[in-house]
């Protein structure tokens, strides 16, 4: 039989054990969660620097036009995905003539040298040889590290050395439970049940950057979205994106890989609608129709009302929002 002393022992351990794999779930977590952002914006920077848009850019030696859907971006990513940092540079050369342009853009306080060479940083990159034809047009280069890179044990004032010791005085008492344990419990050789996030993340990841694709391969001249988008409407076979400074593109995708392709926080308005709802209650308000059983949502575009049908299945998200 156990006495007290060693149930105090038992309770004392597994309380340790306990908070121990809660941090250490908690940090793994959130570095899967990290790792998947970042492959989504390598795969979103490969399929870029493929596409006939871009390519069409760097042969009209268009920097300005490269430039701004970067900075674009980066804007994107530090409102969707603090978490992350961002450096991406180009150089191109004018076809036609020794023309050259360089340049870098990066998250807010940041440089290249600056998220390289911090020690701590898991940083992922790439490089991508621009060529037409047999001419070298120059390159394209991108960086993407944890903007929290520092080791959660360099936090604090707290050593790796303490966290080894620590690690060895758990392990000895958790063979110490285990000596005492076996003589009175029967201890279960079943394996933990896996767990299906890390299956889940990467199912995410795949999905976004199939519709990333697709949405980049059938524009020729339109770099998806950023987040001044006020609301999409779908006319077969185009997505018409509207901007809150009236400017209107048109994409060949579905709402549906739009809505499910970037972290924008995209409501369904209707069937042929969606909405950004983190701007709708800047530009826009809710408005009975004239039967007074359904709803309107009337944006104003540059100094112009736009009138949207609110769908039935979507009046009581929409109400919320506004509420």
């Amino acid at each position: 039989m156990l006495n007290t002393s060693n149930y105090k022992q038992i309770v004392s351990t597994i309380m340790i054990v306990v908070v121990s794999n809660l941090g250490v779930f908690i940090i793994s977590k959130s570095d899967a969660e990290i790792n998947v952002s970042k492959g989504v914006f390598a795969g979103t920077m490969l399929a870029w620097t493929k596409s006939q848009s871009f390519l069409d850019e760097v042969y009209t030696f268009n920097v300005d036009g490269i430039g701004g859907r970067i900075e674009s971006l980066i804007d994107l990513y530090a409102e969707t995905q603090s978490q992350l940092s961002i450096c991406i540079s180009i150089e191109i050369v004018s076809f036609s003539s020794e023309d050259r342009e360089d340049r870098s853009y990066c998250s807010e306080g940041k440089t290249i040298y600056s998220l390289t060479s911090d020690s701590g940083a898991d940083v992922l990159s790439g490089r991508e040889e621009l060529k037409i034809g047999l001419k070298n047009m120059g390159h394209f280069s991108w960086y993407v590290a944890n903007a929290k890179s520092v080791p959660f044990y360099q936090r604090g004032s707290i050593s790796p050395l303490f966290i080894l010791v620590l690690t060895l005085v758990e392990m000895l008492i958790i063979s110490y439970l285990f000596a005492i344990a076996r003589r009175t419990l029967e201890v279960s050789k079943d394996s933990p049940p896996v767990s299906s996030e890390q299956i889940k993340l990467l199912d995410l990841q795949q999905s976004r950057l199939a519709n990333i694709g697709k949405i980049i391969d059938r524009n020729k001249r339109v770099f998806a979205i950023n987040k001044d988008l006020l609301y999409a409407e779908y006319e077969h076979p185009y997505t018409n994106t509207i901007y809150t400074n009236g400017k209107k593109e048109r994409l060949r995708c579905s709402l549906a890989e739009l809505e499910n392709s970037f972290s924008l926080d995209l409501v369904r308005l209707n069937r042929s609608t969606l909405v950004n709802s983190t701007l709708i209650r800047e530009f826009g308000e809710i408005q009975t129709k004239k039967d007074k059983k359904s709803y309107l949502l009337v944006l104003q575009v540059k100094s112009k009302s736009v009138e949207l049908e609110i769908g039935k299945q979507s009046e009581t998200t929409l109400l919320k929002v506004f509420s």
